[in-house]
Formats: C-alpha cells, structure tokens, sequence
C-alpha cells in the first residue's frame, strides 16, 4: 500500500491535512519499519541536523534499496547561512521577526550546518549514486521590500554561487 507520510518534530505535522499519515520525530528518530520507504523528501532540514551520521543511519535504515533522498537547504557558505551563523541561537527568533514579522517564534529552529556543502554531502552519502548541485536561488530574505529584493537580485549575478544557493540533494540508496 502506497501512502505518503508527513514527519516532522514541530507537532504541527499532526494536522498536516495533505499526508495519509503523520508522525512526530522524537528523540532525532522515525519509528518506520526497516527499508519501508522509496523517496525521502527534507526541505529546509539539513541545516537544522546535530549529528549527521545519526540522521544518516535513519535514512539508511527506513530508504529501501534504490529508493531515494531529496533535500533543499542552504549552501554552508551563502550570505544567509553565514548571518545565521554570526548570530547565537537564542537571538534567531528576534532577528528573523525583523525579517520576516509574519513569522511565528515557534517556527524558528536552532542551526548547525554540519550537512550543507557538496563535500559534507559526498562524505555522509559516500558510496550512494549523487546528483547532488549548488543552485542559485532568488532572495528569500529582503523585509518585503521592492527595493532590497531589486538589489538583492543585482548581487545575487555578481557572487559566486556558493555565496547565495541552494544545495539540492538527489542521492539514491544502492
């Protein structure tokens, strides 16, 4: 039986409507029978992940041979994730309500970047078939306004890419 389940640690995956099941992560593990799962989808996860080869062995464990783990996350060295970087933890809900005001402060998760450069990804996924790449992604942060978005957009064609993408993750379990 096919069924697409939704899995997060935020409790509000519990109403996520559009899944067939929900699961809340406790304890950094999903409680999934082993090799059940053909595609593994995380958007905007790995930059939030503590320990690597943990998060690894649970997506080794549930992925079925041949199934698939796709991820969106920001590169290690672009301009947002270098910000989040200089600013502690405990200061990233107050920044990001400067941000993004419509953002809710339980929605603000701590930061790692332990998985978010090409060679971090090759190293965790090492004998798994990669298709990973850099992608350079449009401003995401510019406090709603035209004119911060129009020059952010000037800079995003200046930088290199490492500076301002996304890294999207396409590995395929042997």
């Amino acid at each position: 039986m096919k069924q697409i389940i939704a899995a997060d640690v935020d409790d509000a995956v519990l109403q996520n409507k559009s899944s067939d099941k929900q699961m809340l992560i406790k304890n950094s593990e999903l409680d999934l029978h082993k090799e059940s799962i053909d595609l593994i989808i995380a958007d905007y996860v790995l930059e939030h992940i503590a320990n690597p080869s943990q998060f690894y062995d649970q997506i080794n464990s549930c992925l079925k041979s041949g199934g698939w783990f796709c991820a969106r996350t920001p590169h290690k060295y672009s301009y947002i994730a270098l910000i989040s970087s200089l600013i502690k933890n405990k200061f990233h809900a107050k920044v990001l309500s400067k941000v993004q005001p419509n953002r809710k402060e339980v929605d603000v998760f701590p930061t790692e970047y332990k998985m978010n450069d090409l060679k971090e990804i090759r190293l965790i996924f090492k004998d798994w078939p990669n298709s990973t790449f850099i992608y350079r992604s449009e401003p995401s942060y510019f406090f709603g306004n035209r004119f911060v978005y129009v020059f952010l957009s000037f800079i995003h064609r200046l930088f290199p890419l490492f500076f301002l993408g996304n890294i999207f993750v396409f590995v395929q379990k042997p």
